[in-house]
């Protein structure tokens, strides 16, 4: 688990005491929750390479640890920039040839309100409470017009490394903290002609981070695509950080219309996409053949036969938006941070969300596929969507994005929906990735690995490509 910009170990305390009380107790009886403390407080103002770096040294000494010698699944959560930190660490970590990280098989991956466009004041990475400063009495126009003159400078001078990552003010921050390359020998990593060039070139960090970059043993977009599930969980309204569009992977033009119940009286998760958009298409697809062979030969179990679905992937939502805090930039979502937006959307990506009192950017969570990935084709099925409704119903309606994770127990109360949909979800996939782990044992007669974290899943497991999950709660 890592926690995001000033954060520390201690934001995670409600989510452990969710995972240890519903969690099935063959899960959480043999995992290890641990809580980051690699990057605390001011540490994260570093940038987001050094922060992952120390991240990924952190991994591998508590993977190396003799008392977890029996570890054998690795699965990340990462609250807003804790995020960010994990897929760089995934970068630095992964070994392209054993398809692993830190030696470990790689599971789940999910974010919380992460900027996974970076920073801007207008489009689809915008800065909400830029956006929302447009709507104050008299002088709101020249308040949003300032903030927007003064943001980029602002926010590198305050947050130093970091803020220059996030506004995509640095040159190519890969390159001034090269990982150690893999033991194994590389593979040869995706690169692509993009508006910066090849993945290889001096770039932006957040926009490397959509590819693999072999020549410094960086694989991000492997990495990804090597998680059984993906998800991503967004608040539709009240977050004043990171808005609906950027932490849910969704363009501007394509997110979902929310039950009018949702935007007002729902807390929590009001809409998500289905389960299976968890999974790439192929994968889906292939586990349930495992689950229905086993089934029809007699070996199956009845709980795995009830599970057998046809894949469906993220709502995709056609249309201007109907969320007025989301309107800002050009129509398409234009913004300095579109040649990473581009870079992002060859995929899909499932997502939730939660609405708020104005029924802009509250909670949302993704999982599954949709057409916004992090570096697959266009075509490519990406993850489910699920959106909540985490905003508060009283005061402090910018406090969602540290609801999102309830932060602090007695501030951050109202978003305590939110890690109990999180376990749940937790709980049906690893449900189904065990029981996709037996019927393959009764096929092939052999047993799945075992570890910490419970069984690995059918043989063969690695997906087609990347896809996001994402869930959205109310506050």
């Amino acid at each position: 688990m890592v926690n995001g910009l000033s954060g520390a170990p201690s934001n995670w305390d409600v989510l452990c005491e969710q995972l240890r009380k519903r969690l099935p107790p063959q899960v959480s009886a043999d995992m290890l929750l641990h809580r980051s403390q690699a990057n605390v407080r001011f540490a994260t103002w570093d940038g987001i390479d050094r922060c992952g770096q120390r991240l990924a040294d952190e991994v591998r000494a508590v993977a190396a640890a003799p008392e977890n010698a029996s570890l054998t699944r690795i699965s990340f959560i990462g609250h807003s920039m804790g995020g960010l930190m994990a897929r760089y660490a995934l970068g630095v970590l992964f070994n392209p040839s054993a398809g692993t990280i830190a030696g470990l098989q790689p599971t789940h991956f999910i974010t919380l309100a992460t900027p996974h466009f970076g920073c801007d004041t207008d489009g689809v990475s915008a800065v909400p409470f830029i956006t929302w400063s447009g709507g104050l009495p008299l002088l709101g126009d020249q308040i949003r017009g300032l903030l927007q003159g003064i943001a980029h400078a602002t926010g590198a001078a305050l947050l130093r490394r970091t803020g220059e990552h996030f506004f995509l003010l640095d040159g190519g921050g890969a390159a001034d903290s090269a990982a150690p390359v893999p033991e194994a020998a590389p593979e040869k990593g995706r690169q692509r002609q993009t508006a910066f060039g090849t993945a290889d070139a001096d770039q932006p960090l957040l926009y490397q981070m959509t590819e693999d970059v072999p020549s410094k043993g960086l694989y991000f977009y492997s990495a990804l695509k090597a998680f059984k599930t993906r998800t991503a969980y967004a608040n539709t309204d009240g977050d004043h950080l990171v808005g609906w569009a950027n932490s849910s992977l969704r363009p501007l033009d394509r997110l979902p219309p929310l039950p009018p119940e949702a935007t007002r009286e729902a807390r929590g998760v009001v809409l998500e996409d289905p389960l299976p958009a968890a999974w790439d298409r192929d994968e889906w697809r292939k586990l349930q053949r495992l689950m229905a062979n086993a089934r029809s030969s007699g070996n199956g179990e009845p709980a795995a036969a009830a599970k057998l679905q046809e894949y469906r992937g993220s709502r995709a939502y056609e249309g201007p938006t109907s969320h007025p805090g989301q309107q800002v930039g050009g129509a398409n979502g234009s913004s300095s941070s579109s040649s990473v937006w581009q870079a992002l959307r060859n995929g899909s990506s499932s997502s939730s969300s939660s609405g708020g009192p104005n029924g802009s950017s509250g909670p949302q969570a993704a999982s599954g596929s949709s057409d916004e990935d992090w570096g697959a084709s266009a075509d490519e099925d990406w993850a489910t969507a699920a959106e909540a409704n985490t905003a508060p119903e009283w005061g402090a309606e910018s406090s969602a994005h540290n609801n999102i994770q309830v932060t602090r127990k007695v501030l951050n109360w109202q978003g305590k929906a939110v890690p109990r949909h999180l376990v749940e979800q937790l709980s049906a996939m690893e449900r189904l990735l065990r029981d996709a782990g037996h019927a393959g044992a009764h096929s092939s007669k052999q047993s799945s690995p075992a570890g910490k974290a419970g069984g690995e899943g059918p043989d063969g497991a690695g997906m087609a490509g990347p896809q996001l999950a994402t869930s959205v709660v109310g506050q």
